[in-house]
C-alpha cells in the first residue's frame, strides 16, 4: 500500500511494500511516483494523463511494470483510489497493488514452451531427412532410443509423484479495509456459525440482499459436501487459524475460493467471532487444470510411443516411418518433462503468508472497544496512531471527549446500541490543524445472558 499527494509524490508506505522494492521509507517518502518505473515509461505521455484522471478524481486498475530499487522488473496488479474530503473533492491517492509477477512468468513459460515445441518439430524435419543412411544405423538409433524412452517412463512416474504433493497458494497482501472489501470475500460468523456481517463482494455474487444471509447459518449458503467444516470451525473457536478451498456458484459461473478462518478474541482473551477472508484462486485453479492435461497428454504419448515401437519390426520402409514417429515422440517427452520440472520448481517457490485477524486488521483499520458507561476499554496502534495520543491517554476516557460532536445526536445513538442495534455514523476531527472524516460503525458485544456487555467501534477514513 503506497499513499501520494495529487502530484504523485509519495507520502506514506508499508512493510509490503519496503520488502517488495527493496526502498526504506526514508528513500521513499516525498520522492515522486515515477522513481518505480522504467525510464521508458517515465515519459511516455499517458503517464501524464494517467495522473491528471487521479487528480479529476478517476480511479486507475491496470497490470503495471515496475522496477525495484536493485533494478529487477516486478509485475503489479494495482488500483489508485482518489480519497475525497467532505467537499467531494480529492485529497491524496491511495494505490493498493498485488505482486503477480509469478503468474506473468509462467505465462511466458508456456509461451517459450510453444516456441519451443515449434522449432523442436522443425529439427526432427530436418533429422529425419538423415535417416535414410543404412538399416544398420537405423536399428542402433532404434535401441537408442527404446533405452531413453524407458528412462524417460521413469522420470515420468517421478514427477507425477511428485506433483500430487505439491499444493499451489497465492501470495494475498491486505492494507485498507475498502481495498480488501474489493478483492476478497469477506464475511463474520457468530460462535453459532450464523452470518452477523458480509461484504458487497459475496451479496454481489451470490445475488442476494443482505437480509437474505445475515442470521443464516454459514452451511446453508457455503456448503461443501463431504466437508471437516464443523472440525475446522472447533477449532477456530479454539483460538486457532484454519484455512481451507471451498467452490461457490451463482447461476452464470463458479469460483474457486481459499478461505481463511480467524478467530477474533474479546478483550478478556476469549474467541467471540469468527472472521473470514476467502480470496479467488480460480486462476490458479486454471493453472493446476492446464498442468493435468499436460500430464495426461504425456501419459497418451507413452503409450502411443508403446505401440509405435512394437510396430517398428515390420520391413525397413515401415521402420524409416516408425522411426519418425518415434523420433518426434521422443523429443516431445523430453520437452514436456523439462515443462513438468520447471513448473514443480515454480510451485516450491510459492508459499502460504497469512496472518492471524489481529493482526491483519490491526495494519488495516481503527479499531476499539467501548463499556457501556461510553468509556474506552481498548484501542489498537493504528488508531492511537490517527489521533496522535497514547494508548494510555484514551484508556477510561469517555468517548464524547475524544470523538465529540453533535452529542444529543450520539445519546440517541447509544440508546439504540444498549438496545442492540447497530449504529453507523458520519463524524469529523481536527487533527493538526486538517479536519479528517470518517466513518463510525458501533457494533454491541452480547454477554452469555444476553446483554449488552460491551460495543465493538470501527472506524474507516472517508
Amino acid at each position: 500500500m503506497i499513499e501520494y499527494n495529487l502530484e504523485g509524490y509519495i507520502t506514506k508506505i508499508n512493510e509490503i511494500f519496503t520488502s517488495l522494492f527493496m526502498y526504506s521509507e526514508k528513500e521513499t517518502i516525498e520522492k515522486h511516483h515515477n522513481i518505480l518505473l522504467t525510464e521508458e515509461d517515465k515519459n511516455l505521455k499517458k503517464y501524464e494523463n494517467f495522473w491528471i484522471d487521479l487528480k479529476n478524481g478517476y480511479i486507475k486498475k491496470g497490470e503495471f511494470v515496475r522496477r525495484t530499487k536493485n533494478g529487477k522488473s516486478i509485475f503489479l496488479n494495482s488500483t489508485f483510489y482518489p480519497m475525497l474530503n467532505q467537499e467531494k473533492e480529492p485529497y491524496k491517492i491511495i494505490e493498493l497493488s498485488f505482486d503477480i509477477s509469478q503468474i506473468k512468468e509462467q505465462e511466458e513459460a508456456l509461451k517459450m514452451q510453444t516456441e519451443e515445441l515449434a522449432a523442436s518439430e522443425e529439427e526432427l524435419r530436418q533429422n529425419m531427412e538423415e535417416l535414410q543412411a543404412t538399416q544398420e544405423d537405423m536399428l542402433r538409433k532404434h535401441k537408442e532410443i527404446e533405452r531413453n524412452n524407458m528412462k524417460l517412463e521413469a522420470s515420468s512416474q517421478i514427477l507425477k509423484k511428485t506433483m500430487t504433493k505439491q499444493k499451489v497458494a497465492q501470495t494475498e497482501y491486505k492494507s485498507l479495509v475498502n481495498g480488501i472489501n474489493e478483492i476478497g470475500y469477506i464475511a463474520t460468523l457468530n460462535l453459532e456459525r450464523k452470518f452477523i456481517d458480509i461484504n458487497k463482494k459475496i451479496i454481489n455474487f451470490l445475488n442476494l440482499e443482505k437480509s437474505q444471509i445475515i442470521g443464516e447459518n454459514y452451511e446453508n449458503i457455503f456448503y461443501k459436501k463431504e466437508d471437516n467444516f464443523l472440525e475446522i470451525f472447533k477449532n477456530v473457536t479454539n483460538g486457532k487459524i484454519q484455512k481451507r478451498e471451498n467452490v461457490i456458484k451463482n447461476s452464470e459461473r463458479k469460483i474457486f475460493l481459499q478461505e481463511n478462518f480467524i478467530p477474533v478474541f474479546s478483550s478478556k482473551n476469549k474467541v467471540e467471532k469468527v472472521f473470514i477472508m476467502a480470496m479467488d484462486i480460480s486462476k490458479i485453479k486454471e493453472q493446476e487444470q492446464t498442468l493435468k492435461m499436460q500430464t495426461e497428454e504425456l501419459a497418451a504419448s507413452e503409450e502411443e510411443l508403446r505401440q509405435n515401437m512394437e510396430e517398428l519390426q515390420a520391413t525397413q520402409e515401415d521402420m524409416l516411418r516408425k522411426h519418425k514417429e518415434i523420433e518426434m515422440r521422443d523429443n516431445k517427452l523430453k520437452v514436456s518433462s523439462q515443462i513438468l520440472k520447471k513448473s514443480i520448481l515454480k510451485q516450491r517457490e510459492t508459499q502460504t503468508e497469512y496472518k492471524t485477524l489481529m493482526k491483519g486488521i490491526n495494519e488495516i483499520g481503527f479499531i476499539a472497544y467501548l463499556n457501556i458507561e461510553k468509556k474506552f476499554s481498548d484501542v489498537n496502534k493504528n488508531l492511537a496512531n490517527f489521533l496522535n495520543i497514547e494508548k494510555t491517554q484514551i484508556i477510561d476516557k469517555n468517548y464524547e471527549k475524544i470523538f465529540f460532536n453533535k452529542k444529543e445526536e450520539f445519546s440517541k445513538i447509544f440508546e439504540n446500541i444498549l438496545n442492540g442495534e447497530i449504529q453507523t455514523r458520519k463524524n469529523h476531527l481536527e487533527i493538526k490543524n486538517k479536519k479528517i472524516n470518517f466513518k463510525e460503525n458501533f457494533i454491541p458485544i452480547f454477554s452469555k445472558r444476553n446483554k449488552i456487555s460491551k460495543i465493538f467501534l470501527i472506524i474507516t477514513e472517508i
